[in-house]
């Protein structure tokens, strides 16, 4: 099996972008999403020892992800990148990219990336109008 049928998940890239309006001095911003790109998404449980001798298990999600979008756009990936991942085993999650992307090469070319991810859990409050 080929790298590209490995990648067996769905995800879309959510990254702030300027809306050309400039509010006050400041540029607004709103996350846009990229095409559909193939991914693997894997939870691995990683032990760490912490100074005070405890053992300290959390999951670290890594991503494997294709070079181009299915429209066929390279990926560069930042920072403050943001991905939703739709996978049929772990479901649908808002993931953040953690630490620079690793490229996965085959001699020169780079065939896609591995990226650690961070998950993240934001709470939608509701605000009460008064």
């Amino acid at each position: 099996m080929g790298f590209r049928g490995a990648l067996v998940d769905r995800a879309v890239r959510l990254r702030k972008t300027s809306t050309g309006t400039r509010v006050e001095g400041t540029t607004i911003y709103t996350a846009t999403e990229s095409a559909s790109i193939r991914v693997r998404l894997d939870v691995k449980a990683a032990g760490e020892e912490l100074a005070d001798g405890r053992m300290l298990t959390e999951p670290t999600p890594t991503l494997l992800v294709y070079k181009r979008d299915l429209q066929g756009n390279y990926l560069d990936w930042r920072a403050t990148d943001r991905l939703l991942v739709t996978s049929a085993q772990l479901g649908e999650h808002e993931y953040e990219v953690q630490g620079e992307p690793v490229p996965l090469r085959r001699k020169r070319r780079i065939m896609g990336w591995e990226l650690t991810l961070r998950r993240t859990e934001e709470n939608l409050a509701t605000r009460a109008v008064v």
